[in-house]
């Protein structure tokens, strides 16, 4: 997955409210939106072959996320947790890649 394609990406949003309580969780829509801009970031500077922004996979594998306040806007958890589980393998790649001494253009 490229940065690119991280900045492009768009989520259907949900509104949390009493009866979707039983739907599954609802992260806070402006965190993950946050958390999915330093995912971008980070991937754009291990493509243009410098270290990341300070986001490592380990981060986004132990982060967990707020959820929406009742009758707020958010993102369902298991979209969210599909799309990290595309994201890590990326960086992750990405860091391994550094660890051995290469670049983004060596992948």
């Amino acid at each position: 997955m490229l940065s690119s394609d991280v900045r492009a990406l768009t989520l259907p949003v949900r509104r949390r409210t009493p009866l979707s309580l039983f739907a599954g969780d609802v992260f806070d829509k402006d965190e993950v939106d946050g958390v999915l801009e330093a995912c971008a970031d980070a991937l754009a500077a291990y493509e243009s072959g410098r270290s990341s922004t300070g986001l490592r996979a380990d981060d986004l594998v132990i982060h967990r996320f707020s959820r929406a306040g009742l009758f707020a806007d958010g993102y369902d958890a298991d979209e969210v947790d599909d799309l990290l589980d595309e994201i890590i393998p990326a960086i992750r790649d990405h860091e391994a890649r550094l660890m051995r001494g290469g670049t983004a253009e060596d992948g």
